[in-house]
């Protein structure tokens, strides 16, 4: 009697134990679940940090050839270049990241006295750009890249009167994107009056703002005294602010 009760609660205890492990397996395989969610969250921070890394390397290469420096110039931008590509690479989806890599074609154009070799960069420049509007289409910094690649190429095309549309559109208070269509539009009032004429209103509205712009002031004063529309300018900006044309030696 006492060995048979004995087998019935060992029998008892057997069900518990496989009661207990089969509770344990979903728990199991929540812990595994989140352990490779985990792994892959880091995975994924390790390569954004390190195309975050290459990114600011190419984009302090290319900084000393925006503030002017002289030595910057005779820099080999492959270098640049490589880091730009390496931050596509690891964050393709980043428009920042392939807008990079265009600014870096376009100073490797500028900065190249082979004609096919200057084209050839800018077409592919221009191309990073549209792909980089995929992702963010309503950045106005890359439209006026887009303007002012084409301007560089002359060709003012169907395709350079919409980037400069959606340049407008899209950053109407921007400093770059004033830059660009001021230094456009004066070209244009000296090469091409028809053209200059049809974005009259677009450049007017640029160039007033820019004036209204600490980071673009400066600069759009040293362009319009450059320029044969000075007296034009001037006449815009006596109409929008009180004794701003000065700086313009407007008489």
């Amino acid at each position: 009697m006492i060995k048979r009760r004995s087998y019935v609660l060992s029998d008892q205890w057997k069900l518990q134990v496989a009661g207990l492990s089969n509770h344990k397996k979903p728990y199991n395989w929540l812990l595994c679940t989140l352990f490779i969610f985990l792994v892959f969250c880091c995975f994924q921070s390790g390569k954004a940090l390190l195309a975050n890394l290459h990114f600011y390397a190419a984009k302090n290469i290319i900084k000393l050839l925006q503030d002017g420096d002289v030595d910057a110039f005779n820099t080999d931008l492959s270098s640049a270049q490589k880091h730009a590509e390496e931050a596509v690479s690891l964050h393709g989806d980043l428009a920042l990241y392939t807008d990079m890599v265009s600014t870096i074609k376009q100073w490797q154009a500028y900065t190249s006295n082979d004609s096919e070799k200057v084209k050839l960069l800018l077409d592919e420049a221009e191309t990073l750009n549209l792909v980089s509007l995929r992702n963010r289409p309503g950045w106005p910094v890359t439209w006026a890249n887009l303007v002012y690649i084409k301007w560089h190429k002359k060709e003012f095309d169907d395709d350079f009167l919409r980037y400069i549309q959606f340049a407008s559109k899209y950053g109407p208070n921007t400093p770059e994107v004033h830059d660009v269509i001021a230094r456009i539009g004066l070209y244009l009032f000296e090469s091409d009056a028809r053209l200059f004429l049809s974005l009259k209103d677009i450049v007017k509205q640029h160039i007033i703002r820019g004036f209204n712009h600490p980071k673009t002031k400066r600069t759009l004063v040293n362009v319009v005294n450059d320029s044969a529309a000075r007296i034009m300018v001037c006449s815009w900006l006596n109409d929008s602010f009180e004794n701003e044309n000065l700086a313009l030696s407007c008489k």
